[in-house]
């Protein structure tokens, strides 16, 4: 009989059933059907694990399939008292937490396992663009970001963990460093300049910050703990630098939050009225986007679009009603507004639309945009300015088109990307990530090459870190951390 091979993930799922199998000792030894069975109806959902796969995963021949699917069976002998039926715990109660390190653990042993160790002496293979040619390799200087240098050459003992596995593996940029695992359905991220950690919004209305460092979650906030509802926020974004959101909840008016560095608690700071509406329409915001000074833009495919102005006090706006876009019948598919509040940007369809907030903030109802022409890659999904605002990507079913207005007379551009592709994130060192509905692209903006491409499915969102050496990867229920 040929004996299993001994790997570090093989290993990790031995563990993981040790640990089960003394989990349901503790239970009282119920039968494993009797675990289905209560388990099922206390807990039912797709979550729910069969007799044969469960007895593979007590016996430590393999993991679960999803940290949910792990979750619920852990729920599930901890829902039997000396072989009594009681209530399972919550999703949310501390016991679990264990588990989801010994889940992360598993996560990083699988992918240890998949990634081939190269010889130090052989040379670092080739980027491979999407048609399969070779794509130019940067040179080594070219590849780490200035600001790493200079880390590098000062205080690189006291850098975070993630950097110094860069500065380590720097000729096989980019790698996979860690996955940090979430219980709901991750709707937004973005790294926050208050403290350094991602920030992640869950679509049941928590936000959490991810310690990049311990790469685990060590902070909770929740947006309204009197008023929580299953899959309650519905649409979900951050300023620039992670210190503001603003969010729409199922039939309530549109919130903006902004992070308070004393207490560290997210506050509210702005509750707009009811939204826009036309006739035989509901009321709704379907497109969101925030600036660093919490001037927000919203708008929804079937009305319009409006823009919420700071005043004086830092709690009081003035909302402008946009009326112009509602006279034409293309609907809007995408919005965003410059981290410093000086432009926005809106598609309807393939045409893409750039004015000044001033302008808007004088005359909403008249004003001329400064820019206005159909996309070149068809259907506008996404729109994000760059850190100065004076680029704006346009991320549509041809890929991504790059509108440079360094010069408002002659505007640039150049299209990247993969067809469909839906999300696009700038970083501060001259790089722009794409995502598309096979895998995420990396592009240097200086000279259009791609610098990087992995086939991913599901992938939400994507951020690059403050110094521009870290991209996370938001999926379903999970951040994958890449150098």
């Amino acid at each position: 009989m040929a004996m299993a091979e001994d790997t570090p993930y093989s290993r990790a799922c031995g563990e993981l059933g040790v640990a089960l199998r003394d989990l349901r000792r503790q239970a009282g030894m119920p039968s494993m059907d009797r675990i289905i069975k209560w388990g099922a109806r206390a807990m039912p959902g797709t979550s729910v694990m069969a007799k044969g796969p469960v007895s593979e995963v007590l016996a430590g021949k393999r993991a679960p399939q999803t940290i949910d699917r792990l979750l619920w069976l852990v729920r599930a002998l901890m829902a039997f008292e000396d072989g009594h039926e009681v209530d399972p715990p919550s999703r949310r109660d501390p016991a679990l937490d264990p588990w989801r390190e010994r889940w992360n653990t598993l996560q990083d042993a699988r992918q240890a396992q998949r990634t081939p160790t190269s010889s130090s002496s052989s040379p670092p293979r080739d980027h491979l663009s999407p048609s399969g040619s070779l794509a130019q390799r940067p040179h080594r200087q070219d590849r780490e970001p200035p600001v790493l240098k200079a880390l590098r050459s000062s205080v690189e003992p006291d850098l975070p963990l993630a950097m110094r596995v860069l500065l380590a593996r720097r000729n096989q940029n980019p790698i996979y460093l860690a996955t940090t695992h979430c219980d709901d359905l991750i709707v937004a991220i973005s790294f926050s300049t208050v403290d350094d950690l991602l920030v992640i919004a869950l679509s049941d209305g928590d936000v959490l910050g991810c310690d990049v460092e311990k790469l685990e979650i060590v902070q909770r906030f929740n947006l309204n703990p009197q008023k929580r509802r299953s899959g309650n926020v519905t649409h979900f974004t951050f300023s620039e630098n992670g210190r503001r959101f603003a969010c729409t909840r199922m039939a309530d008016p549109l919130t903006t939050w902004c992070r308070d560095e004393q207490s560290n608690e997210y506050q509210v700071s702005l509750t707009l009225g009811s939204p826009l509406s036309v006739a035989g329409r509901p009321p709704r915001e379907e497109l969101l986007s925030i600036s660093d000074n919490g001037t927000v833009i919203s708008g929804a495919a079937s009305s319009g679009i409006r823009l919420a102005l700071p005043g004086d006090n830092a709690d009081m706006y003035v909302p402008a009603d946009l009326s112009v876009t509602e006279r034409r019948r293309d609907k809007l598919t995408a919005l965003t507004i410059s981290s410093d509040a000086q432009m926005v940007a809106w598609a309807k369809g393939d045409r893409v639309s750039v004015a000044s907030v001033r302008d808007i903030n004088v005359n909403p109802s008249a004003f001329t945009p400064t820019f206005e022409a159909p996309c070149r890659t068809g259907q506008v999904n996404s729109l994000q300015f760059n850190q100065g605002g004076k680029i704006l990507a346009c991320a549509g079913w041809e890929g991504v088109e790059i509108l440079d207005f360094s010069d408002p007379n002659r505007p640039k551009h150049a299209v990247l990307g993969e067809a469909n592709t839906h999300s696009v994130a700038f970083s501060l060192n001259g790089n722009l990530a794409c995502v598309d509905r096979s895998g995420v692209s990396v592009f240097s903006l200086s000279d259009r090459r791609l610098v990087y491409r992995k086939k991913i499915g599901d992938v939400a969102s994507v951020a690059f870190s403050l110094d521009s050496s870290i991209l996370a990867v938001a999926r379903p229920r999970e951040v994958e951390f890449w150098s």
